[in-house]
């Protein structure tokens, strides 16, 4: 996780040189920041989830607790497919400069499809913590 996190830390840095350059280059960093919002999202959600499930006794409290930590996974993982297309689209953008590599037109690319597995693997974990 703190590899992550450094990777994010650094890839915002260097979007943030890009902008200075043109501003067709700060949807990738808008992208990326909905990103980690998104992981704040579902680490949050789903943890206020388990936290309800284990300890809380069956209230309409409770309930209402649930579905706020059931919609924060949702909106975390509108956010997330969001952001992993904003980011893919400022990669695709890239390969129009001149000297860029082709290269990362296969990078923004595979960065949407990766991202839309890691959704779809998250969603199946979500539904199978609510069954």
């Amino acid at each position: 996780m703190a590899f992550a996190i450094i990777a994010l830390a650094l890839w915002f840095a260097a979007i943030s040189n890009f902008r200075r350059y043109w501003e067709r280059y700060a949807v990738g960093r808008v992208g990326l920041i909905l990103q980690v919002v998104a992981l704040t999202l579902l680490v949050v959600g789903s943890l206020l989830y388990f936290n309800l499930r284990i300890t809380a006794p069956l209230s309409p409290l409770m309930i209402i607790s649930a579905g706020g930590a059931i919609a924060m996974l949702f909106i975390g993982i509108i956010f997330g497919i969001v952001g992993s297309i904003l980011f893919g689209v400022m990669l695709l953008r890239l390969t129009k400069e001149r000297g860029v590599d082709l290269g990362f037109r296969i990078a923004g690319i595979s960065y949407v499809i990766g991202f839309m597995f890691l959704m779809i693997l998250v969603i199946g974990i979500i539904g199978a913590i609510l069954m």
